[in-house]
C-alpha cells in the first residue's frame, strides 16, 4: 500500500483496498461452485481431448490444482450425479496454455508443463493503473462507431477484461514468466482486433507492446510479423483515402477523418520526409476545406456542418501532435472563424470548438498555448448562457487552476451533449 501511494497517491486503507477489488471483479478465492466446475471442465477435456487447461477468473489465473484445492474446501460442491458439460459461465475464460492464442474445444495443440508463479494483487493493481497511464483520455466518433459496429465480446471477454488481460500480460512480464506473457499478449491482441478493430488506438497499444516484448525476448521475426499484420490493416483500411479523392464534395467529412487516422500512425513512429508531405497535404486539403466558401458551404441548420467542422479540428489537432505548430495554430484560427461565421460567435457549437482546441494545447503544448482559447469559450459562454451557466464555471475554474477538465461537476452536462470525439 506504501508503493501505490507514492506512486499512484492512493490511500493507504485495506477497507479501501477490498472495495476496488471488489469494483474490478478480483477475487482472491474462488467460489466453490466456479471450483468445481472448472475443476470438472479440466478433467474433461484432458479426458476427451489430452489438453491441459488454464482459467483466467477475477483477474487472476488458475490451473487445475487451484481448482481442486478450492472445490475440497468449499462446503458448496456439486452432488457426483449432476452433469458437468454445462456452458461455461460468463466471467471465466479458459484455453489451452500453447504458443497459439485461444483454444477452442475442437483445436489441437501440445501442452508443455507450466511452473506456477505466485499471485500478486499488489503487482496486478499496478499493472491496472500503468494501463490507465498509458491510455489516451479520449476516442474519435469514428472509433466509437467501428467499435459498436464489431462484436461486444470476443470468446467471452469483453473490452474491460480484454484490457485487464493485457494488464497481466505486463504484469507477466515484469515478473519474469515470459511464457504466460506471451500468451495473454496473443489472447489480448486477437481480442481487441475483433472487439474494437485492427486499427483502434487500443489495439495499437496492445501491438506494439507485444512486439517489443518479443524484440525483448530476441525473437525478432515475430515482432516484425506484427508490426507487418498492424501496416497491412492500416493500408486496408486507409486506401479510403483515394477513393475521397475522386469525389471530395460528396466525401470531404470521410476523406478528412482518413487522413487525420493516416497521420496518427505517423505520429506514433518518427516520421520521415516522404510521411511529412502527407502532413503539409492534409494541411492543404483542410485550408481549402476552411476558405469561403469552401468545398462545402457551412450551415447553421445543416449538421453535417458540425460534422466537418469536427473532422477538420480532429486533423488540425493530428498536424500539432506531429509538431507543425505554426500550421496547426493557422488552421485553427481558420476553423474557428469560419464557426463564428457560420454558426455565431457565441453558438454553442462554437464554443464547443474553442474549449475543444484549448484542450488540444493543453494536452499537447501545455497551458501557455491553451489558456487563449479556454478564455474565448468563456467570454462567449457568459455571453449566451451567463456566469452560473455550468460551462461558465466550468471555464471559470479551469482558469483559475490552469488547467480543464471534463470530469467537473460543472463540466459534465456539455460532456453528455458533445463528447470530445475528434481528438
Amino acid at each position: 500500500m506504501r508503493i501505490m501511494k507514492q506512486k499512484y497517491s492512493m490511500p493507504e486503507s485495506a477497507k479501501w483496498y477490498k472495495e476496488q477489488f471488489k469494483d474490478w471483479g478480483w477475487q482472491k478465492n474462488l467460489p466453490g461452485q466456479h471450483a468445481q466446475w472448472m475443476k470438472e471442465k479440466a478433467e474433461k477435456r484432458k479426458r476427451e481431448e489430452d489438453k491441459d487447461t488454464v482459467f483466467f477468473y477475477g483477474g487472476l489465473r488458475w490451473d487445475k490444482t487451484d481448482a481442486e484445492r478450492s472445490a475440497t474446501r468449499s462446503k458448496k460442491v456439486r452432488s457426483e450425479s449432476e452433469v458437468i458439460d454445462v456452458d461455461t459461465p460468463g466471467d471465466i475464460l479458459y484455453h489451452t496454455p500453447t504458443d497459439t492464442a485461444l483454444s477452442p474445444p475442437n483445436a489441437s495443440s501440445s501442452v508443455r508443463p507450466r511452473k506456477e508463479l505466485k499471485r500478486k494483487h499488489v503487482a496486478k493493481a499496478s499493472s491496472v493503473f500503468e494501463t490507465l497511464d498509458t491510455q489516451s483520455d479520449s476516442e474519435s466518433d469514428k472509433e466509437i462507431e467501428e467499435a459498436e459496429n464489431l462484436a461486444l465480446s470476443w470468446q467471452r471477454l469483453t473490452r474491460s477484461k480484454l484490457a485487464a488481460l493485457f494488464g497481466s500480460a505486463r504484469t507477466s512480464v515484469q515478473l519474469g514468466d515470459s511464457e504466460k506473457a506471451e500468451e495473454m499478449f496473443l489472447t489480448a491482441l486477437k481480442g481487441h482486433e475483433s472487439v474494437l478493430g485492427a486499427t483502434h488506438e487500443d489495439t495499437l497499444k496492445v501491438a506494439f507492446a507485444f512486439a517489443s516484448f518479443y524484440v525483448e525476448q530476441d525473437k525478432f521475426t515475430k515482432a516484425d510479423r506484427i508490426i507487418e499484420g498492424v501496416s497491412r490493416a492500416h493500408i486496408s483500411k486507409f486506401a479510403i483515402v483515394l477513393q475521397c479523392g475522386s469525389d471530395p464534395m460528396g466525401l470531404e467529412i470521410q476523406g478528412l477523418q482518413a487522413r487525420t487516422e493516416l497521420l496518427r500512425l505517423y505520429n506514433k513512429f518518427a516520421h520521415n520526409a516522404s510521411q511529412s508531405q502527407e502532413f503539409w497535404s492534409a494541411m492543404q486539403i483542410a485550408e481549402a476545406a476552411t476558405s469561403y466558401p469552401g468545398i462545402t458551404k457551412w450551415s447553421k441548420d445543416c449538421f453535417k456542418s458540425f460534422e466537418l467542422m469536427e473532422a477538420l479540428l480532429g486533423l488540425t489537432a493530428a498536424v500539432l501532435k506531429g509538431n507543425f505548430v505554426i500550421p496547426a495554430e493557422r488552421l485553427f484560427k481558420r476553423i474557428i472563424t469560419k464557426a463564428e461565421n457560420s454558426f455565431g460567435w457565441d453558438d454553442e457549437r462554437t464554443i464547443w470548438a474553442k474549449i475543444t482546441v484549448g484542450i488540444i494545447y493543453q494536452r499537447h503544448k501545455g497551458w501557455a498555448f491553451a489558456e487563449q482559447w479556454f478564455k474565448h469559450a468563456l467570454a462567449a459562454s457568459v455571453a449566451a448562457n451567463g456566469d452560473e451557466d455550468g460551462i461558465s464555471r466550468a471555464l471559470y475554474a479551469a482558469l483559475e487552476k490552469r488547467h480543464f477538465s471534463y470530469l467537473s461537476d460543472e463540466g459534465r452536462p456539455f460532456k453528455t451533449i458533445f463528447g470530445v470525439c475528434c481528438i
